[in-house]
């Protein structure tokens, strides 16, 4: 984590931009996944805790509640770093929200915006101005950058020639239509 936001800090140093880095984690299942509509990921079969007893599996939530505790008292402490621990809440709408409602729109259009992560619910956020998605499903892929004109040739595998106005705005429709695996 530190390399990754070294090697940030640095490319916008030399180039004299202003860089804000943000860090979303997960902690615990989601309360809304599990209470309110508990049917939205019963078809995964894989257990987060693959198959380990009770004695690990409270060790292995010890050991990820301490590194949670180290990267977020050392993020915190890096100037225009912050980290946010998300407890029984999926962080798939955060940064969406932060960009639709938190961040003004003019700062939006003067900013580049960029995604590191494997959910590709993500995707979503790409409907907002100089938004750019690196994404690896698995760590046998190798990474991509998604804008919003390669989305729908990124998931769908459409031709280059299929032009959709708009197809960020209209993704998470269309990724309800394609299916996703898990849903």
């Amino acid at each position: 984590v530190i390399d990754f936001i070294a090697w940030h800090k640095l490319y916008c140093q030399k180039r004299d931009l202003y860089c804000d880095i943000h860090f979303f984690m997960e902690q615990g299942k989601s309360v809304y996944h599990n209470t309110v509509f508990p049917e939205y990921k019963c078809n995964r079969s894989l257990s987060d805790m693959f198959g380990l007893d009770l004695e690990d599996m409270n060790y292995f939530k010890n050991v990820m509640d301490q590194n949670y505790n180290i990267l977020e008292y050392t993020i915190n402490k890096i100037p225009n770093c912050y980290f946010y621990r998300l407890k029984y809440c999926e962080a798939d709408f955060i940064p969406w929200y932060l960009m639709e409602y938190l961040i003004p729109k003019e700062n939006q259009e003067e900013s580049i915006n960029l995604i590191y992560t494997r959910d590709k619910d993500m995707l979503q956020c790409l409907k907002f101005p100089n938004t750019y998605q690196f994404y690896r499903a698995n760590y046998k892929e190798t990474t991509s950058i998604i804008t919003p004109k390669s989305l729908l040739r990124h998931w769908a595998k459409l031709d280059e020639n299929v032009v959709i106005d708009r197809v960020a705005d209209w993704f998470p429709l269309f990724l309800s239509m394609f299916g996703d695996n898990a849903d």
